[in-house]
């Protein structure tokens, strides 16, 4: 009989990893992927004066840095490197003084390698644009911290 419940014992505990594992990877594969630049534009939509279901969001966003747009307070990245975009995002760099040189040598560094995409987390924020005639909604990133950029 010991035997038997040696038996039932390690087949739960192997039944209760794979469970572990496949949940692992369920929530690695839906929450761990970079979007592209465009895709905030698709998936962030609202009007001028609503707030859309993405804003205030974390969001994981691969592109290549604008090295010509780096300033101590935003960055720019890019869908492709070079000097045609097709789509660009601002990404606000925010903390105390401290926190923000940290970001910015950080992204120097990255800069210097400006073929090669990055990734940034951040969350998303919403904006209103008016223009002569009508208004529509824009979207950015806002960076707290040097970890949020890998490249």
């Amino acid at each position: 009989m010991k035997n038997g419940k040696k038996i039932k014992n390690i087949t739960m505990i192997i039944g209760f990893l794979f469970l572990i594992i496949g949940f692992s990877w369920f929530f690695y594969f839906k929450y761990k992927k970079n979007n592209s630049i465009s895709q905030i534009f698709v998936n962030c939509k609202a009007g001028c004066g609503e707030t859309s279901s993405c804003e205030g969001k974390i969001v994981s966003i691969s592109g290549y840095l604008d090295r010509n747009n780096i300033s101590a307070e935003k960055f720019f990245i890019q869908d492709i490197p070079g000097n045609l975009p097709k789509a660009n995002l601002e990404v606000d760099i925010s903390g105390n003084k401290n926190t923000k040189e940290n970001i910015v040598k950080k992204i120097n560094n990255l800069a210097k390698n400006s073929e090669k995409p990055i990734i940034v987390i951040g969350a998303v924020v919403g904006f209103d644009m008016p223009t002569n005639r009508n208004c529509q909604r824009g979207f950015k990133l806002s960076v707290s911290g040097e970890n949020d950029l890998t490249q």
